[in-house]
């Protein structure tokens, strides 16, 4: 298994690690913003491998980046990815 450290390189090693995936790909995420991320999900959404994503809230996204972030989430519903939004609210722990 591939350790994880902060630094500069960490989106190839992911996108490396998504790549081996065959049969399911499921990610908890706070949110994902990277299109390499995106653009491999895609990929592996359509070699039949299933991808399921829990992530937060449309809204909860950073409003310089929301609408393009959205773009890209809806690109992976469409072609069959799953994803469920967690919704929360900060002290109001019946939503997460």
């Amino acid at each position: 298994m591939e350790k994880f450290e902060f630094g500069e390189n960490i989106i190839d090693k992911l996108v490396n690690e998504l790549d081996k995936a065959e049969s399911y790909i499921k990610i908890v995420v706070f949110q994902i913003h990277n299109k390499k991320v995106i653009n491999k999900l895609i990929e592996k959404v359509k070699k039949s491998v299933l991808v399921e994503i829990i992530t937060l809230p449309f809204d909860s996204i950073d409003k310089k980046v929301r609408e393009q972030v959205t773009k890209h989430l809806n690109e992976l519903k469409k072609v069959g990815a799953i994803l469920n939004i967690c919704d929360w609210n900060i002290g109001d722990t019946s939503h997460t």
